[in-house]
């Protein structure tokens, strides 16, 4: 029995029977019939995003008529929706075998193929469906994906521009044909797709999704946040959506022209993103035990800048007081790993375990305290901690802001870092602060000795930042730049892996050039291997700490090759990183309060080889016997605070 020519068309393209497969409709030997009323509900159903409906409406279709392309195609769509790839494509070959001249059965198939990987197969069912139907939209679509996975640009770009002219009112194509825009490097016709699409639809998540992304790729991260904020209203189960604005959260960081509040308001707003669609788990019924059980749950237990300031703790612990476990999110360990792994009680890999299978880990394994060491860093699992599986919960060390989650109870800081009264609005958590420091660093066993002054012998002060270039932006470099204008024939090393890219180098070469810096004293070097890296120290009389994201691994490095850093007090955690450190060290006089100050540090130091010639014997002394540099009293301390918040029994449940 057919379908009423106006009905909704059996092969679920959404368009009328009689605009589709109509015309061309023939039965094949073999071929079975379905009721065309049910098969119209279950392809309703699919079509909603209703896919377990639609599956099951197409298994009993197929119980009556199991050799019904249509029905078998609509179950294998279904399927691939729900991530059964394998079932998906079994029965959308069998559609295929039974009428092989239908486009839209290998257009199917082709995008299950996609989903499976398998690329060169999925190109060939797209261009058999491209010439059974020049026409078809969906067809070109499927050939263009297949061919962005195998890399040839040219030709995705064509199909992606015909599946966008056939079907110009589709959202999807024109989506389509933004991202492979934006991959090509053209960001503005990209951008130019995703807007004509928000014109004609604006509730389409995905364009808004697409269009935040491309900002970020681009670093315009106020422009960034609201597309990525309305992508995720409009469809909370949006993962990439969230990872890209938990990638903005991260990034805002590093912006100087970003309100601190602003910076606030955008990890709230994520965190209720999050916990709106998170299932939390019963409450904890807490045991006491000889032990605390203590867990820690990171992917930088490998070679991480943060793993410098983890290591000490982990490797220090009391054993007869914290029973130690750690959740490793390390897909490629390490030489930093192997070395992890022999301090904790408990070690577990978590690499490739969802957030659910994560949490109920956590849950059976009876922690008492969970401490979350990334924050919104790449990998994090702050999604477990929405779940809350333990019923005292953390931030510290990984990242210099709060998570936005109510359900993570303490931030942990200190009285440099976040002086008292200054920055606790701009927490979701409550501020604890450890005294003496809130870090402590354990020294690279690459590094070498400490040499003489460079400045003896070359002649000139050489400046030096060894941070990421993300951390440099214009407010830096016209810093930068004063402080060379005054210190005449000085130079400034900047070292990164960023630089290895020609059209980087020419940035900053650019940005120097602007505020009137020659570009011959500036040495700019890529990435490096790590012993080679902490030996350019020795090449460095003083290092310049950029902002508002200090540096923090940098600093402790350039202080234990015995290089002092000027840096200057910011008014956010990421921005009193060094003055955490420096001050730990008793370097309080490396800190300025105001870019006036800074310049003013940085020239009075240069001038004075005496100065800096003593601070360069003594630097790596004076971090090993402070508390920086202390992993067992460091650790003492952390566990007397972790000791209160435990008995203290605000975040527990009974």
């Amino acid at each position: 029995m057919k379908p009423e020519r106006n009905s909704p068309c059996p092969c679920g393209s959404g368009k009328k029977y009689k605009q589709c497969c109509a015309a061309r409709e023939t039965t094949p030997a073999g071929v079975t019939h379905v009721d065309p009323a049910q098969f119209s509900r279950a392809a309703q159903a699919l079509q909603r995003g209703a896919f377990a409906e639609a599956l099951a409406a197409g298994q009993r279709l197929l119980a009556g008529s199991p050799r019904n392309p249509d029905a078998l195609c609509l179950c294998g769509m279904a399927l691939r929706s729900l991530g059964q790839l394998g079932q998906a494509r079994e029965h959308i070959e069998k559609a295929t075998v039974l009428v092989p001249a239908r486009a839209e059965y290998r257009a199917a198939l082709a995008e299950v193929l996609i989903a499976l990987k398998d690329y060169a197969q999925a190109a060939e069912q797209g261009r058999k469906a491209v010439a059974l139907n020049p026409g078809l939209a969906e067809a070109h679509s499927q050939l263009a994906m297949a061919l962005q996975g195998l890399d040839q640009q040219d030709n995705y770009l064509v199909h992606f521009r015909k599946a966008n002219e056939l079907e110009p009112s589709n959202p999807v194509h024109s989506v389509n044909l933004g991202t492979a825009l934006q991959q090509a490097g053209d960001m503005a016709a990209a951008e130019q797709c995703y807007l004509n699409v928000l014109r004609q639809l604006p509730v389409f998540a995905p364009a808004h999704a697409n269009l935040g992304a491309l900002y970020l790729l681009q670093e315009k991260y106020a422009e960034a946040r609201a597309p990525l904020l309305r992508a995720l209203e409009l469809n909370p189960a949006d993962a990439r959506a969230l990872q890209n604005l938990d990638h903005l959260l991260y990034a805002a960081n590093y912006a100087p022209d970003i309100a601190r509040e602003e910076i606030a308001v955008m990890h709230r707003r994520w965190g209720e993103l999050v916990q709106a669609q998170t299932k939390i788990l019963p409450p904890v019924r807490v045991v006491s035990g000889p032990r605390i059980r203590l867990g820690y749950v990171s992917p930088d237990f490998c070679s991480h800048a943060a793993a410098y300031f983890i290591e000490p703790f982990i490797a220090h612990h009391d054993p007869e007081k914290f029973e130690v476990i750690c959740y490793a999110d390390v897909a490629n360990p390490d030489a930093f790993t192997e070395r992890f792994r022999r301090y904790p009680h408990h070690w577990k890999d978590i690499a490739g375990k969802s957030h659910d299978e994560v949490a109920a880990l956590i849950r059976a394994d009876g922690i008492d305290i969970l401490v979350d060491l990334a924050g919104h860093t790449k990998n994090n699992r702050l999604p477990v901690f929405a779940q809350r599986p333990t019923p005292l919960q953390i931030s510290y060390l990984g990242y210099p802001n709060t998570t936005g989650l109510t359900a993570v109870d303490y931030y942990i800081t200190d009285a440099w870092a976040d002086p008292p009264g200054s920055s606790e609005h701009l927490y979701t958590e409550k501020l604890v602060r450890l005294p003496g420091g809130f870090s402590c660093f354990r020294p690279e066993d690459l590094a070498p000795a400490v040499g003489p002054l460079p400045a003896l012998s070359a002649g000139h002060v050489t400046f030096a930042s060894l941070n990421i270039l993300k951390k440099f932006n214009d407010d830096v470099a016209a810093l930068w730049a004063q402080v060379l204008t005054q210190v005449p024939d000085s130079r400034l090393i900047i070292q990164c892996r960023s630089l290895a890219d020609p059209a980087a180098q020419q940035a900053v070469l650019a940005r120097f050039i602007r505020f009137n810096v020659e570009p011959a004293r500036l040495e700019l070097l890529a990435g490096m291997s790590l012993a080679d890296h902490l030996a350019l120290y020795n090449r460095i009389d003083i290092a310049l700490d950029p902002f508002p994201w200090n540096g923090h691994t940098t600093t402790s490095h350039a202080l234990w090759m015995g290089v002092p850093v000027v840096t200057m007090a910011g008014h956010t955690h990421s921005a009193r990183l060094a003055t955490s450190v420096l001050c730990q060290v008793g370097l309080e006089e490396m800190v300025a309060q105001t870019p006036e100050e800074y310049i003013t540090r940085a020239v009075s130091l240069a001038g004075d080889n005496a100065r800096l010639a003593d601070m360069r014997r003594t630097l790596r002394s004076r971090l090993a016997q402070s508390r920086h540099g202390d992993g067992a009293t460091f650790t003492r301390a952390l566990e007397k605070l972790l000791t209160g918040l435990w008995k203290s029994g605000a975040a527990r449940t009974t």
